[in-house]
């Protein structure tokens, strides 16, 4: 993913486990921020169903984004999206693999042209080529 106009992705943190990506799509990651998005969304990311890593209402209004997340996110909360697990690929782009996060139903990691996301956990898997 390359920032739209150029040869990069912008990456901001939002607060909590949120981060907004800027490149040629945006992306918002484990949506629960104390800064708001420069950007709307083209798709949400969310690791799992911990409140620190997401906030329903946050995901409700970017209602145009599409959302991806474990089976976890959707049986927590009333929220409409794709289900994810590991070894997925998001749009051939998004490389999604498994984690453990303590307390959590099932986590995932995101990604995505050197950029990893791995939730809380502190061991997260190898990436790969």
């Amino acid at each position: 993913m390359s920032f739209k106009g150029g040869d990069y992705m912008r990456v901001r943190w939002l607060g909590e486990a949120c981060l907004e990506v800027i490149g040629e799509e945006n992306l918002l990651i484990d949506p629960n921020y104390k800064v708001k998005p420069a950007v709307i969304p083209d798709r949400i990311l969310v690791t799992h169903e911990h409140d620190d890593h997401l906030d329903p209402e946050v995901i409700k209004d970017f209602n145009q984004a599409e959302l991806f997340a474990p089976d976890s996110v959707y049986n927590s909360f009333d929220l409409q999206g794709q289900a994810v697990t590991g070894g997925d690929i998001i749009d051939g782009k998004i490389k999604v693999l498994d984690c453990d996060c303590y307390g959590s139903e099932q986590v995932v990691s995101y990604y995505c042209d050197s950029l990893f996301q791995t939730a809380d956990t502190a061991d997260f898997p190898e990436v790969g080529e």
